[in-house]
């Protein structure tokens, strides 16, 4: 859907560009508990090395590579299709293969 929102969005890449990681929306449907997963992909395959799922509502924030394959990502709020997303103060570390 050309004017839809991107599944995937906030794609950042590691230090030693070995992987890639973003913020995926699993569900669209409109009128749902919008549902969010942090995704990390290793390159060149892009095969999917590490998923983690949020909570109904909320969805990852800032996601920083502290590490070649460590990384941290902060947790926001969904208040609303335009509302901008609101931190909850919570972060998250994880490594790259789960």
């Amino acid at each position: 859907d050309f004017a839809g929102s991107p599944s995937l969005s906030d794609v950042v890449m590691s230090p030693d560009g070995k992987y890639l990681a973003g913020s995926y929306e699993v569900d669209q449907t409109a009128g749902t508990n919008s549902k969010f997963q942090l995704i990390v992909f290793a390159l060149p395959s892009l095969k999917v090395t590490a998923r983690l799922n949020f909570s109904p509502w909320h969805m990852p924030g800032l996601i920083t590579w502290v590490g070649p394959t460590r990384l941290v990502v902060s947790e926001n709020k969904v208040t609303g299709s335009l509302a901008a997303e609101q931190p909850t103060g919570d972060i998250i570390a994880l490594n790259a293969d789960g």
